[in-house]
């Protein structure tokens, strides 16, 4: 699940997450996908925490805290069930979902023909990003066609990976 565009406060949100379960992979999966959690009294939530407001690692209690953690919290008391959170890297969050490891994700994720096919979306989502290329002053590089040819690095599992190559022809480097 793809979350993207802030709305109105954590119950708005929450109600857009567990219509998502509706949605994650059909009717019939995601009701099962249901079923199974109130079953089991937990959901288990990929959460993607790589710094700063939208989650990362206290140090001093090792737990994940932020928006994303606590949107996920607020998911799981809106089913009535505990909240079991999964930590997940941009590279891996998809194999997580997929391989059930999670039972969804929150987590920044650009909604993508490629990924509509095989992963549902919430309807509504949170927070809508823009990508950016930070370079050195002197580097020359005005435009986004100035990276053409030359190495540019990207997060592993980034959908900028594709633009970038295609559109610019900058030498994409994907890095953990």
């Amino acid at each position: 699940m793809a979350i993207h565009k802030k709305t109105t406060g954590p119950a708005r949100a929450a109600h857009a997450l567990a219509l998502a379960l509706t949605f994650a992979a059909g009717a019939a999966h995601a009701d099962a996908t249901l079923d199974k959690i109130k079953q089991r009294g937990t959901v288990t939530i990929g959460v993607l925490a790589n710094g700063g407001v939208f989650g990362s690692l206290d140090p001093a209690t090792q737990q994940l805290v932020g928006w994303n953690p606590e949107l996920a919290r607020e998911l799981a008391k809106g089913l009535g069930v505990k909240a079991e959170l999964v930590q997940v890297q941009t590279a891996t969050r998809t194999q997580f979902l997929i391989s059930g490891k999670v039972d969804l994700l929150i987590a920044s994720m650009e909604l993508n023909p490629e990924r509509a096919e095989i992963l549902g979306y919430a309807p509504t989502p949170f927070f809508r990003v823009g990508g950016a290329a930070a370079t050195l002053k002197t580097s020359g590089i005005t435009t986004w066609e100035d990276l053409r040819g030359k190495p540019v690095c990207v997060s592993q599992g980034s959908s900028f990976a594709k633009p970038l190559s295609t559109d610019y022809g900058a030498v994409v480097k994907g890095y953990k």
